[in-house]
């Protein structure tokens, strides 16, 4: 029951971080007036425009939110393969984007390299007096 309890938190911080740290670059990269973010075709058409840094911003969310919810799923479940469930959910949401939205091949490549490294990461930074089983 602990390991999918940690999974579940998991899954959800790294849901929430992405959510955060997006919200946080539409204040720093704003789309322009009257987008409706809810709409497919209009987000499309932003990604296709919004500058460099806004495109990095977006692959550093789902970088931070692979690492936290990767954490917090390892300290919850003292799994070790809930890292690497996090991760894999994170990349599914990236490609299920994909299908929705155009993004350039490098922010695809980022999709699913960035979670994987966050992973890795997260495995290593984890509190040392957490007992992990594999």
């Amino acid at each position: 029951m602990r390991k999918v309890l940690g999974v579940i938190v998991g899954v959800a911080v790294a849901m929430a971080t992405i959510t955060i740290v997006e919200m946080i670059g539409h204040l720093i990269f704003p789309p322009p007036p009257g987008t409706d973010m809810r709409d497919p075709a209009q987000v499309a058409r932003i990604v296709s425009l919004i500058p460099l840094p806004a495109k990095i911003w977006v692959t550093l969310a789902w970088f931070l939110g692979s690492l936290a919810g990767a954490l917090a799923g390892i300290t919850v479940a003292r799994w070790t393969a809930a890292a690497w469930i996090v991760a894999a959910v994170v990349i599914a949401g990236a490609i299920w984007s994909y299908t929705m939205i155009p993004h350039p091949l490098w922010m695809q490549a980022a999709g699913v390299l960035f979670p994987l490294l966050a992973a890795g990461i997260a495995l290593r930074l984890r509190p040392p007096a957490t007992k992990l089983s594999t």
